[in-house]
């Protein structure tokens, strides 16, 4: 098991003067959910940043030879994280744009996703996630040019 600091939740800044909050959802609304960096704390965007980290390493270690000497091949992740951090790293390993991003509800708590790996190496989001609105009306936008419908969350080959 390893501990990896990139995985925490987004660092809402400092939001204790409630009298202020009013003005700043009203900023973010203005900016967007995604971008939108409260006071001393991070946007979505900033942990976009930091889960792009964590997978490029964990993809990079886990197959370099020395690991797999060590520890051997690696079948099996779980990673625990929370909600926003979860949408966000299938945002990124899957290349999802912001508008399928914010389409997105968060998991229920103690809720999981699951990934599974096909024949061909393809990662594929199991389970169903709720959704704000419908995905075709964005699915253009996706980064992805896997399967016949960006919804079916195809992955990279690994």
């Amino acid at each position: 098991m390893t501990e990896d600091p990139r995985l925490r939740e987004q660092e809402w800044g400092n939001l204790q003067r409630p009298d202020k909050q009013p003005e700043q959802l009203r900023l973010r609304d203005i900016v967007g959910r995604f971008y939108y960096r409260f006071p001393q704390g991070e946007s979505g965007s900033d942990v976009y940043d930091r889960v792009g980290a964590f997978w490029d390493s964990l993809f990079r270690d886990t197959i370099h030879e020395h690991w797999i000497r060590r520890k051997g091949p690696i079948d099996t992740y779980i990673i625990v994280t929370h909600g926003l951090t979860l949408r966000i790293l299938c945002m990124y390993y899957f290349r999802w744009c912001v508008e399928r991003f914010a389409n997105l509800h968060n998991p229920r708590n103690c809720e999981h996703w699951v990934m599974e790996k096909d024949q061909d190496g393809h990662y594929h989001l199991q389970t169903p996630i709720r959704q704000t609105w419908d995905p075709k009306s964005i699915e253009d936008k996706d980064q992805t040019d896997q399967g016949d419908s960006a919804w079916d969350f195809h992955g990279m080959y690994l």
